[in-house]
Formats: structure tokens, sequence, C-alpha cells
């Protein structure tokens, strides 16, 4: 028998380092948004690598979600492809992209990779421990989260 297709949300980074956990936050408010019901949603945490797990030819689209390390504003959300992390890897610029790159490659070698794109959110703060975000951060939330849900719903072709 075969499987429907289905959407693949990831949230990626440390949610005990304040910013560097945005992804996290932002998935976990995503799975609540009915329009994204049929999605599957995926935190992973720091642990990339296990991605892999998760991707099959069932995988119809995918979206990682990680807050990327840049000079730009606080709040600035970067739309990427896997392949503009490796262009991306000589630049000031980093989405714990060398695990992420390289299980990205990993996977492509076994399976039909899905259409995927890169959310990142540039942080305040990634190295005060703690599971809140950032003052900052949390002042502007609200707006991250409205730019990455309508770029999401776009991506997945969601109505509104």
């Amino acid at each position: 028998m075969k499987k429907n297709k289905r959407d693949l949300v990831v949230g990626v980074g440390n949610i005990l380092l304040s910013d560097d956990g945005i992804g996290i936050h932002i998935i976990k408010r995503l799975e609540e948004e009915k329009s994204l019901a049929d999605a599957e949603f995926l935190d992973m945490g720091t642990s990339s690598m296990d991605l892999g797990y998760y991707i099959d030819e069932n995988v119809r689209k995918m979206v990682i979600i990680d807050c990327i390390k840049s000079k730009d504003e606080p709040g600035s959300i970067f739309r990427l492809s896997p392949g503009d992390l490796v262009s991306k890897k000589k630049e000031s610029f980093s989405l714990h992209q060398l695990k992420l790159i390289d299980t990205l490659k990993l996977v492509s070698i076994n399976t039909d990779f899905p259409e995927t794109i890169i959310l990142g959110i540039v942080p305040y703060d990634t190295s005060t421990f703690s599971e809140k975000l950032s003052p900052e951060i949390q002042k502007i939330f609200p707006d991250i989260y409205s730019r990455i849900f309508n770029v999401i719903k776009e991506f997945l072709n969601r109505q509104y």
C-alpha cells in the first residue's frame, strides 16, 4: 500500500541557549495552526544528524527552521536552499551548518530528496542559559512568527 505524501516542518536548535532555540519555539506554535494540521512537525534539537531517519520518498516538501548567526539585525530572516549552505560556508555565517549540510548530503544519497527550504532567523543572544528567548527577540517574536508562518503556508501551498 502506497503512503500519502507528507510535509515535514523541522525545528533545529538548542532550547537551553536562549535564541538558539528559536526554531523549536516556532514549530511548537506552528503545531497549533489549523491550516498546517496535516503537516508533520519535528523538534530536532541539536541532533540534526538524526534528520535522515525522518526523510523518505513520502516527504513531499520540507521546511527547516533554525537560528542563523549573521551580522544582520536580530530578527532578520533568511530563506535558503540546501545549496546555499554550501556556498555560504566561506562567509561569516553559521546555521549549525556543518552538521546540517552533512546530513542533507547523506540523506540525498539514499532517497529522492524533497523540495526543501531553510528559514534562518538571526538571534540576539545564543550564549545565555535560558529556555526563554531573549527580551529583544521576545519583543519582535510575533512579527518573526507571522513572517515565517506566511512563508511556510506559501511554500506548502496552504490556503489562508
